[in-house]
């Protein structure tokens, strides 16, 4: 059984939902595999520890300890690096507990992602959000990043927004003749933003956030440092919610 299989009859049996047997062995039709996927998610959202629970009934706890002493070190060494810079968008007071996202510059399953987290800060409202736009290697990752970047430096933040929202929605999100016209579309200073995409300083933030995701061992967005706590890989707003209320206490 491979991973995922396992993952997926692991939980099912764990948390012990309607049709779990079946599920188990992932013996499902599209519809019935989509249904259970949103149950299992609605979920997670309503009891986020669940899983803590269930897990831990079925094996001992592994001690996680060491690997928490290295996080917390390597957090405590790139604290000044994991503040919001002038490349950085970010949202709520300068002085609230800091949220640190890592996203990459363009994917339909990131919008949803920041409006939890949006929503979430503004809700708590001692939340420093901050999103670091996380260049791939490859060329398109890297266009949009540099897009995003000199619309940030040369719109706004709330342009950013939008950039965000209309690179998840553009068919070539790396083709650069199809960034400049998303720009002329939208009346921003297309040929600004195109220089700025190719500036030294642009270059030097993506390699900033390049070179912060690799010492902290990120190597797969979206990632996050909450509460001093650094979570590689996407999680559940609800999760990270908890990692904040623990850094409050």
């Amino acid at each position: 059984m491979c991973a995922t299989r396992a993952s997926a009859a692991l939980l099912a049996a764990a948390l012990g939902l309607a049709g779990g047997a079946q599920a188990a062995g992932l013996d499902l039709t599209p519809d019935e595999r989509a249904a259970f996927g949103a149950e299992v998610r609605a979920l997670l959202l309503g009891e986020p520890d669940i899983v803590d629970r269930a897990l831990g009934a079925l094996s001992p706890a592994p001690d996680y300890a060491d690997e928490i002493a290295r996080d917390t070190a390597l957090l405590d060494a790139e604290r000044d690096a994991l503040a919001a810079d002038s490349g950085d968008w970010s949202e709520g007071p300068e002085d609230g507990t800091p949220l640190v996202v890592f996203l990459p510059p363009a994917c339909t399953e990131c919008q949803p992602l920041l409006a939890e987290l949006r929503a979430l800060g503004a809700r708590r409202g001692d939340t420093r959000l901050v999103v670091k736009d996380m260049p791939g290697t490859e060329d398109g990752g890297q266009s949009a990043a540099r897009f995003l970047t000199a619309v940030l430096d040369e719109v706004g933040p709330d342009a950013w927004l939008e950039a965000r929202e209309g690179l998840a929605a553009l068919p070539e999100p790396a083709n650069p003749a199809m960034l400049e016209l998303f720009a002329q579309t939208m009346a921003w200073p297309a040929g600004k933003v195109v220089q700025k995409m190719h500036a030294p300083t642009t270059t030097a933030r993506l390699d900033r956030v390049r070179d912060l995701a690799g010492r902290l061992g990120i190597d797969i967005a979206p990632s996050f440092v909450v509460g001093g706590i650094l979570v590689r890989g996407n999680m559940p707003a609800a999760v990270l919610e908890r990692y904040l209320d623990r850094s409050a206490d």
